[in-house]
């Protein structure tokens, strides 16, 4: 699809850069990663809590040089970050680009002028804490596949399952996979919560179970029995439960 040349938006932009996802679904895979700035919860376990909050500055990765970024001050226009994913993508194979955050629905507009200025007919791959409604009815129709976290009481402070009822609802009309993080502060009633509402929407979606990391990315903050307990419970309700941890994190890469 063709650049848009009226196009004045700007991003609170954190950073694009080419990297493996680490995560769920596409793990494994080679994608451009575009995570914009700005959150609307407060996650315990945040591994990128530097990016809850608009950030004065933006870095790009060069698209030739890998591993080294050039820096722009926020917002960047929504044309200037195409362009750059646009070279990006183009410069060697990957699978996808991910949008990620922050939160990206935080900006959901801005999200849909990037995906309309996006050349090729890459794939994109949305990845979400499944709160903003509305936002997502706006994005959709430009998303590949999403990726959805279902967030546990025990590390927002704050009840969110009413709210990811109707988030799945309608991200279920894209290809969708659901992670939850487990830390060791989550319980047995809100994770069984979390399972029934999946199991009411579709069991067939699905869920990734992710042991959190400690602030050193050295060791997990749950332990390996209450992850298979949890696995166990997942499993006899719904049809594809999987634990994954972050396997960037093990490979030491963004």
């Amino acid at each position: 699809m063709p650049i848009i040349e009226k196009n004045h938006l700007a991003m609170q932009l954190g950073e694009i850069f080419s990297s493996l996802q680490g995560e769920g679904a596409y793990a494994g895979y080679r994608q451009v990663f575009v995570r914009l700035s700005g959150c609307n919860l407060r996650c315990r376990y945040c591994d990128t809590a530097n990016f809850h909050a608009a950030v004065p500055e933006a870095k790009m990765e060069r698209p030739d040089a890998p591993g080294i970024f050039d820096r722009f001050i926020n917002p960047v226009s929504v044309i200037q970050i195409a362009k750059h994913v646009n070279a990006m993508y183009s410069t060697r194979p990957h699978h996808s680009i991910t949008i990620t955050g922050g939160e990206p629905l935080c900006q959901a507009d801005a999200v849909v002028k990037l995906a309309a200025c996006i050349e090729s007919d890459a794939p994109l791959h949305l990845e979400t804490n499944g709160v903003l409604v509305d936002s997502l009815r706006k994005v959709l129709p430009y998303i590949s596949f999403v990726s959805m976290d279902i967030k546990l009481p025990s590390e927002t402070g704050q009840d969110l399952f009413d709210v990811h009822r109707e988030f799945l609802k309608i991200a279920r009309q894209r290809p969708l996979a659901v992670k939850i993080v487990i830390t060791e502060a989550a319980s047995e009633d809100e994770f069984r919560r979390a399972i029934r509402i999946l199991k009411e929407i579709d069991r067939d979606v699905p869920l990734f179970l992710q042991p959190a990391m400690g602030p050193d990315n050295k060791e997990f903050a749950v332990s390996w029995p209450k992850m298979f307990d949890f696995l166990d419970i997942a499993a006899s309700c719904l049809n594809d439960v999987r634990i994954m941890p972050q396997i960037h994190k093990f490979l030491k890469i963004l």
